[in-house]
């Protein structure tokens, strides 16, 4: 049994398994069962693949209503599905293909001080190992999960999704198209990262996952009906379409029939431009901050919709050059080519054809001759062919360098474009400047709310504050600027007619953001003050039935550290211990163990220590509390925790980590 692996008895833990390089520097794993969830038991197929299916299932109109899946559109449209499964889109999301994975590779990553192997197990199923790094020669392997799902299609990247009894998590290393290799999954190239312990809800796979249904109405706990991206994606839901043409089979259509019947499917060639835009947008326009309308989601869009009613994207703290893996729209509204037309995405782009290169270059070349004459171009045709077959994008749609490791896009400002290094300093120069500043101005990508509005400018407050919790740097989240960020959000707040609970949200965890970080900064009145009316909002929005469900979460993980923090353990204990119910996070079960540490249910507080390792193996503060419980009654026990401890710290110093507050 791996270590952190839940026991529900008091025995002690098993140490961490060493692990021998061999001269090449491949770790030599023991073979393992296809993967070990938090109980120490066997996942099996049944249980780990309980939604994606090969087949669509009998059920599947009652589990997402109103859709049929792709393979029913297959059955009239044969040779558009058959176009379609040779696209991207059909990859999206799938199961692992071990014969096209690397195997027996092993990254390093002395930032966070842990490696990663892959290898197949005893079963011929892919694993994802992570290792700590202990500065000799060997390695201490900590977990092994099954690798269920790949998500991407595999042109820029593919991540790893696995699965266990307690949902979804991603793996931290990524396959890159670009090196060729491993490397660490976006987001996890730092000294600390979420490594196995990262739990993927269903907002995380919308522009992966084709259909999915939820159980019990939780992100966190759903299942998947279609895996890629299908055809109800841009076409809407199949159900009726479907049904009135299968009872025509055969028959004439009615001489006047229903225009429901006839227009319940998404024709894009019916849509005004903005909607076919929004196509694409839902998945290929993102900012760093997304603003949903009130109640809504990612899985709230519908085809023919205008997706700036769904939602709002701001970018905040990002270069203003818009070269971003998802910042086409941004890129393409910006060129003269798509302000002087009525082109959009697909003008280019068929989603339902693939063809080869030579084929791709000259529809490319005949899409931009269809505006620009051939001999208009300055560079002669003899130099366009001999330097790049006459492909007109090398020169005015070149590639660039993205935010996504090793990854380069295509840039979609169409022009003449400066040299490489000019344009590249250009945006290193910009980048420079905005982390300079203290506070950068929220830029919106897509915003219904007219500029200068009170809307636009609660959003805006909105996207900065947003930005101020999650994003960042230390010196940018200083206390001052958390001041002016609650200050413009009040004001903005009190330019509109009614309470948005989303927005009062958004105030409390920024005040409670200032009272945690900065009490040293107020007094013990401020501190008050502010408590109480953290107490108030938070427990408006948690009794919300229209806030989103991370917006209630939210307000319950606040009232939990508040009343904590005035020592009401059991209606702390309460909160946490809901929290545990609903979500995936290993600092909720190490919060609760405190609760009951506090309330002297030691027993309670054991189990709970161990159940946040068992989430989160690499996760420091429950082995500290769990050194501290054994120091009298067992001491050697205590200090292998301890030893525990210290080996994922890489320090010998445990000062701040616990110290009797929730983490």
């Amino acid at each position: 049994m791996l270590l952190g692996c839940s026991d529900n008895s008091l025995n002690a833990p098993q140490p961490f398994q060493k692990v021998k390089l061999d001269p090449q520097g491949t770790p030599k794993l023991s073979a393992s069962p296809a993967d070990t969830n938090l109980h120490g038991d066997i996942v099996s197929g049944s249980q780990a693949m309980s939604g994606p299916q090969d087949s669509q299932p009998l059920d599947f109109q009652e589990a997402v209503p109103g859709f049929v899946g792709s393979k029913a559109c297959a059955e009239c449209h044969r040779d558009r599905f058959n176009s379609y499964v040779q696209s991207d889109h059909s990859r999206s999301l799938r199961k692992p293909n071990v014969q096209e994975e690397l195997r027996d590779q092993r990254l390093r990553h002395p930032l966070s001080g842990r490696s990663y192997s892959v290898s197949l197990d005893v079963n011929g199923d892919l694993m994802h190992s992570e290792h700590l790094l202990d500065g000799d020669e060997n390695e201490i392997l900590v977990q092994q999960k099954r690798i269920d799902f790949v998500i991407g299609s595999g042109a820029f990247a593919k991540s790893y999704m696995s699965q266990d009894s307690n949902g979804f998590v991603q793996s931290p290393i990524t396959y890159y198209v670009g090196s060729q290799d491993y490397e660490m999954s976006p987001g996890y190239d730092r000294a600390e990262h979420n490594g196995f312990s990262r739990q993927i809800n269903d907002q995380c796979l919308f522009c992966h996952a084709g259909l999915m249904s939820r159980k019990n109405g939780n992100v966190n706990e759903f299942e998947i009906h279609e895996m890629a991206i299908g055809c109800e994606r841009c076409h809407g839901p199949g159900a009726s379409h479907s049904m009135t043409y299968r009872q025509l089979h055969g028959k004439r259509l009615p001489q006047n029939p229903s225009e429901n019947a006839l227009d319940s499917i998404v024709n894009p060639g019916k849509l005004t431009r903005s909607q076919v835009q929004s196509l694409c947008a839902q998945c290929h326009l993102q900012g760093n901050v997304t603003l949903y309308v009130q109640g809504a989601d990612a899985w709230s869009y519908q085809p023919g919709d205008e997706l700036q009613t769904t939602k709002a994207e701001y970018s905040v703290g990002e270069t203003s050059s818009g070269i971003g893996f998802v910042g086409h729209f941004s890129q393409l509204e910006q060129s003269k080519c798509y302000q002087s037309s009525e082109m959009t995405c697909v003008s280019c782009h068929d989603p339902h054809h693939v063809g080869g290169k030579a084929n791709l270059d000259a529809l490319q070349r005949n899409q931009c001759y269809a505006c620009h004459e051939d001999q208009k171009c300055t560079v002669p045709k003899a130099n366009r062919v001999d330097e790049n077959d006459n492909r007109c994008i090398d020169c005015h749609m070149p590639k660039r360098s993205s935010e996504v490791p090793h990854v380069a896009i295509t840039n979609h400002r169409i022009g003449i474009h400066s040299s490489d290094s000019k344009e590249l300093r250009t945006t290193a120069m910009e980048s420079k400047k905005i982390n300079e500043a203290a506070l950068p101005s929220p830029i919106a990508i897509l915003d219904a709310a007219p500029q200068g509005s009170p809307t636009r400018r609660l959003h805006e407050a909105m996207a900065l504050g947003r930005w101020l919790l999650a994003e960042a740097t230390p010196e940018q989240a200083s206390f001052a600027n958390y001041q002016i960020v609650i200050s413009r959000l009040e004001s903005t707040m009190a330019e509109q007619p009614v309470e948005l609970l989303d927005v009062t949200m958004l105030h409390a965890n920024l005040q409670f953001a200032i009272v945690n970080r900065f009490a040293d900064q107020l007094d013990e009145k401020a501190i008050s003050s502010a408590r109480q009316r953290l107490i108030a909002d938070a427990s408006k929005c948690e009794k919300s039935e229209t806030l989103s469900q991370m917006d209630r979460w939210s307000a319950t993980m606040v009232l939990a550290n508040v009343a904590f923090e005035l020592g009401q353990f059991d209606k702390s204990l309460v909160r946490f211990k809901r929290l545990t119910q609903i979500r995936r996070d290993a600092s909720d079960w190490y919060n609760l163990g405190l609760c009951h540490a506090k309330l002297r249910q030691f027993k309670e507080a054991h189990e709970s220590f161990r159940r946040a390792i068992s989430l989160n193996v690499t996760y420091a503060a429950p082995y500290l509390a769990l050194s501290r419980m054994y120091a009298t009654i067992d001491p050697a026990q205590s200090n292998v925790f301890e030893q525990q401890a210290q080996l994922i710290l890489g320090s010998s110093s445990t000062d701040g980590i616990v110290n009797g507050l929730p983490q």
